[in-house]
């Protein structure tokens, strides 16, 4: 087992490796094809991931698992094990370093990586996210997510928020599909309007001052999910 300071060397590679992974990405062409990585960087990466964590980190290594598919290497996967490779990096050092919870929200922003994301969300939020400014970072991010939304089913500046997500992914007659079952379509627009309801609504009409990098890092991801879904949407 790889303990004290080589663990620390090890988690540092494997999140350097993780990066590699992502930045492999190979664009399918296609709009309802999915993007790729470097096939022999992911498998190793993933394969370094379970092989390291497996001691110390047992539900993560159960996560990594059910997203990693040996016979696929897809840019949405990477993101996702990525993801979960930072939260495993946060509780072994946690534990390594003893800290409560409340001293892991008050980690420096620097301490998290944003540059995996949508570009558009690198653009928008990243200078909020390490200045601090989660407030604004939060609400942009959600900007982000309502402007893509918009520009996908070719809708006007005047659908916004909630009702533009219902008239989009409506399962009575989407413009933008997911897929044949409607119960699966009505549960993709609820996921869309709860998360303008619930992060941008809020946001727009006053100051929440959310001081947690980390509560803001998970919108984050959550907006970085949102897009990527958007990207594999049929237009009707």
């Amino acid at each position: 087992m790889v303990t004290g300071r080589h663990m620390s060397d090890y988690l540092d590679k494997l999140v350097t490796d993780g990066m590699q992974v992502l930045q492999s990405r190979i664009p399918s062409g296609h709009k309802l094809l999915y993007d790729q990585v470097n096939r022999t960087l992911f498998h190793k990466w993933v394969m370094d991931c379970i092989g390291f964590l497996d001691g110390v980190a047992p539900e993560h290594v159960a996560q990594i698992k059910a997203v990693h598919k040996p016979d696929l290497a897809l840019h949405h996967q990477a993101e996702q094990i990525f993801a979960i490779l930072s939260s495993a990096e946060d509780v072994i050092r946690a534990k390594k370093k003893n800290l409560s919870a409340k001293s892991l929200s008050e980690k420096s922003p620097g301490a998290f990586s944003v540059e995996f994301l949508n570009p558009r969300l690198v653009e928008k939020c990243a200078d909020h996210f390490y200045a601090c400014k989660h407030d604004d970072c939060i609400l942009n991010a959600a900007k982000v997510v309502e402007v893509r939304v918009r520009e996908a089913a070719g809708l006007s500046d005047t659908d916004i928020g909630v009702k533009l997500m219902t008239k989009a992914f409506n399962p009575a007659r989407p413009i933008l599909k997911f897929g044949d079952v409607e119960s699966e379509q009505a549960a993709a627009m609820n996921l869309y309007c709860g998360f303008i309801g619930f992060f941008k609504n809020p946001h727009s009409h006053k100051f929440l001052n959310v001081s947690d990098p980390l509560a803001a890092f998970e919108i984050l991801s959550i907006a970085n999910r949102l897009c990527a879904m958007i990207e594999n949407a049929k237009k009707a």
